[in-house]
C-alpha cells in the first residue's frame, strides 16, 4: 500500500481503500460507493490479507460494470486449487514467486510474476517470452514483443530486470518443472490440509475462537485467551514462531499459517506449546 501511495502521489491519481465486512471479505457495497464518479480499477488480494478467499467472480462483475479493471494479487500456490484470476474475469494478475522454490534468504532476492489479458499484452513491461518452432521442427522459446529501447534508447525502456531476479525466476521454473502439475497441486493441498488441521486443533484450547468464519486457504486468524504478543513471546521461548499478532482485531488475535514443509508432528507440537502458553494465563 505504501508503494502504491508513493507512485500515485506524483500522478494526480487518488487511491481509496475498500473496507472489509465483518466476515473479513471485501465490502462490495462500500466499493460501489467509492466508485461513484468513475474508477480506474480495483486491486484485490486473493487470498486476502487474513488468508480468506473472496468471490472474485462477483468482484469482477462489479468492477467491470462501473468501467474499471480488476487486478488480482495472487498467491501462486493457491492457484493450484482456487479458480485462477483469469477464469474469474480479472484483467491483470501479479504476485510474489518466493513460495515457488526460492529460499527466504533474509528477504531476497526474490522474483515476481505478472500476466494480463491479450488486450493489454503490449503494455506489459519486461521481456515477453514466446513459443515458436525452428526450421528443424523443434520447439523454441524466444524474446518477443520487446522494444528496441530495451537495448538502445535505454532511458525509454519499460523495465530493468537484474540478473538476481532472472536467477530467481529460473529457480522457480526448475521448481515448477520438477513438481509438475500434479506435484504442484499436491503442495497446495498439503498447505490447505495442514492449516485446517492446525486450526481445528488450536480451537480445542479453552477460550480460543475464530475471528472470521469465511473459507480460508492457508492463513487463518484465531483469538486466544491470552494477549497475542504474550503468546508469541512464550512460543518463541519454545523455539516456535506462533504467527503475526493482530491487536487491531482483538487483544488475543493472531494469524498463523502452514506450508508443505510442516509435518503432522510439527503441528501437534505447535498445539501443545500453544496450549501450555495459554494455560500460563494473561
Amino acid at each position: 500500500l505504501e508503494v502504491i501511495r508513493t507512485y500515485l502521489s506524483h500522478g494526480g491519481l487518488q487511491m481509496n481503500e475498500v473496507p472489509y465486512r465483518r466476515d473479513g471479505l471485501l465490502d462490495l457495497d462500500a466499493a460501489s460507493r467509492l466508485a461513484e464518479g468513475g474508477v480506474a480499477g480495483l486491486i484485490v488480494q486473493q487470498p486476502c490479507f487474513f488468508g480468506l478467499v473472496d468471490d472474485l467472480g462477483a468482484i469482477s462483475s462489479f468492477i467491470h460494470a462501473v468501467g474499471g479493471l480488476l487486478v488480482v494479487a495472487a498467491d501462486p500456490v493457491s492457484l493450484a486449487i482456487l479458480k485462477t484470476p483469469g477464469e474469474a474475469g480479472a484483467d491483470i494478475a501479479a504476485g510474489e514467486a518466493q513460495s515457488l522454490g526460492i529460499p527466504l534468504s533474509f528477504g531476497g532476492p526474490y522474483a515476481g510474476f505478472m500476466s494480463c489479458r491479450r488486450d493489454f499484452v503490449r503494455n506489459l513491461p519486461g521481456r515477453i517470452i514466446g513459443r515458436t518452432v525452428d526450421r528443424a521442427g523443434q520447439t523454441g522459446f524466444v524474446l518477443t514483443l520487446q522494444t528496441r529501447e530495451q537495448h538502445i534508447r535505454r532511458e525509454k525502456a519499460t523495465s530493468n530486470i537484474c540478473s538476481n531476479q532472472a536467477l530467481m525466476a529460473l529457480a522457480s521454473t526448475v521448481y515448477m518443472t520438477l513438481a509438475g502439475e500434479q506435484g504442484f497441486r499436491g503442495v497446495a493441498e498439503a498447505c490447505m490440509a495442514g492449516s485446517h488441521y492446525l486450526e481445528s486443533r488450536l480451537l480445542e484450547i479453552p477460550g480460543t475462537k475464530r475471528i472470521f468464519d469465511s473459507p480460508f486457504f492457508r492463513e487463518f486468524v484465531l483469538e486466544y485467551p491470552v494477549r497475542a504478543g504474550t503468546l508469541r513471546d512464550r512460543m518463541l521461548g519454545k523455539g516456535m514462531l506462533a504467527g503475526l499478532p493482530m491487536p487491531d482485531l482483538a487483544p488475543g488475535a493472531m494469524m498463523s499459517t502452514v506450508t508443505e514443509k510442516h509435518t503432522r508432528a510439527d503441528l501437534d507440537a505447535f498445539v501443545d506449546a500453544a496450549a501450555a502458553a495459554c494455560e500460563e494465563g494473561v
